[in-house]
């Protein structure tokens, strides 16, 4: 239950102003109600705290974004993660929340539709035409040989190949390098 509840049913407005607790009209302080805020004083306070992150609780917080692909305010807005998740599930793993996450039924309603509609929105401002990439016949038979060979003569991650296969290799880069 929110501490702050209670004193907004009574009608009670209820600020953070330098840390310090303003609760007004004056008028409307009743002997109970004075006696609730002295005893839940520090409760209503952190309740009404800013959410304020350390830099642990950034990088978890930009780790389950960049997992999501959103933005991390775009988390805390509309609440898949709120400043007690930041205390409370800093030490679970990010993939496990960013999961959890998805499953909600809000994250289908809300952030997939806008963030498919931001993706097409950056596809969609390019104006400059795409440069064409020129084939290299050269690369087809130089994998062809190495697929072929499987290691008995041609073995390209130690760098091992047989006459034919350096012959191909050395025209597959020398065609690279000038087109």
């Amino acid at each position: 239950m929110l501490r702050t509840s209670p004193l907004l049913q009574a009608g009670l407005t209820v600020r953070l102003h330098n840390e310090k607790l303003i609760i007004s009209p004056k008028e409307k302080l009743t002997e109970a109600t004075r006696l609730y805020i002295k005893e839940f004083k520090n409760e209503i306070i952190n309740e009404l705290t800013p959410l304020s992150l350390n830099t642990v609780s950034k990088v978890w917080l930009a780790k389950i974004a960049t997992i999501l692909n959103v933005p991390s305010d775009f988390l805390i807005k509309h609440a898949f993660i709120d400043k007690y998740d930041l205390t409370e599930l800093i030490q679970v793993n990010p993939l496990l929340v960013a999961n959890s996450i998805k499953t909600n039924p809000r994250w289908t309603a809300i952030a997939k539709p806008k963030h498919e509609a931001e993706q097409m929105a950056v596809i969609e401002d390019v104006t400059e035409p795409m440069e064409h990439v020129k084939a290299n016949p050269c690369f087809n038979s130089f994998i062809d040989h190495l697929m072929r060979s499987k290691g008995s003569c041609c073995y390209a991650p130690a760098h091992r190949y047989c006459g034919i296969g350096q012959a191909l290799k050395t025209a597959y880069e020398d065609g690279y390098n000038t087109s």
